[in-house]
């Protein structure tokens, strides 16, 4: 009997130190599901801002999209419009395509000013770089048609700055490759004007081909690679059909004046 009863105290205080220990051993679990639980808070709040970070970068992303879209369209319109001006016109279409290009400046890039404001310019500058590409070609092609020179950047930034009232950062990439595409409109223009051979007309080839030519030498010593390199291939071969244009409409014209010569004499030293 008295070794039974040694027997269960021993196994009652065995018990009691499992009961205990067991006890420590939940607090201790209790503990770390609780830091478990805070950390996982502080993670799902950190993950709820990132997504009100990448939600206001993807909206503001697609309205720029959708800006460049408009400007886009809405600078060819004034391209195409350009391309009707004649001597007898003139006057007219530029003043119609001032006022095009001041709409744009109001309806698109005014707009686009105010979603760039305390952004990162270049993080969403692939966004709306088309549009500004296309509206510069239309600009400088305004520019061309009116004063036969090419437009600066820093005058496109106060044409903009003047009708908006904001300024508007043009950087170089997009200039140089805006102004790159000019040389395509100034073909097609040279093209189209070659249907009529005359003196004039003759006039105007050369003075776009020289320009064209200008162009060209200058970005040729440019070292961009990439969109600016594909570009600078495009323009080269605007230069040559400007040059074949010019040489046909020279020879044109030079056969027509000598038929002349040779059917009306009386009119060779008019």
């Amino acid at each position: 009997s008295a070794s039974a009863s040694a027997s269960l105290s021993h196994q009652s205080s065995t018990s009691g130190k499992r009961s205990r220990s067991t006890s420590k051993g939940g607090k201790q679990l209790q503990g770390n599901d609780s830091t478990i639980v805070t950390e996982a808070g502080v993670i799902v709040q950190q993950f709820r801002e990132y997504s009100v970070l990448y939600d206001d970068y993807q909206f503001r992303r697609e309205r720029l999209i959708r800006l460049s879209r408009d400007m886009t369209i809405n600078s060819k319109r004034v391209i195409f419009l350009l391309h009707r001006a004649s001597s007898e016109n003139k006057t007219d279409i530029l003043q119609e395509a001032a006022a095009k290009i001041k709409e744009i400046h109001l309806k698109y890039i005014s707009p686009l000013c105010d979603e760039l404001v305390g952004q990162d310019y270049y993080r969403y500058q692939r966004a709306f770089s088309p549009g500004v590409q296309e509206y510069l070609e239309c600009v400088s092609f305004y520019y061309y048609v009116a004063e036969s020179a090419l437009v600066s950047r820093e005058r496109v930034q106060r044409d903009i700055e003047r009708d908006c009232g904001k300024h508007f950062f043009i950087c170089d990439s997009d200039y140089l490759l805006g102004i790159a595409d000019l040389t395509g409109e100034l073909m097609r223009s040279c093209v189209s004007a070659a249907a009529t051979v005359s003196r004039p007309t003759l006039a105007f080839c050369t003075c776009i081909c020289r320009f064209v030519s200008v162009l060209y030498q200058g970005y040729f010593h440019l070292s961009e690679r990439g969109e600016l390199e594909k570009k600078i291939d495009v323009m080269k071969s605007s230069l040559e059909k400007c040059e074949n244009v010019l040489l046909e409409l020279t020879l044109t014209l030079s056969e027509t004046e000598r038929l002349q010569v040779l059917l009306h004499p009386e009119c060779a030293n008019i």
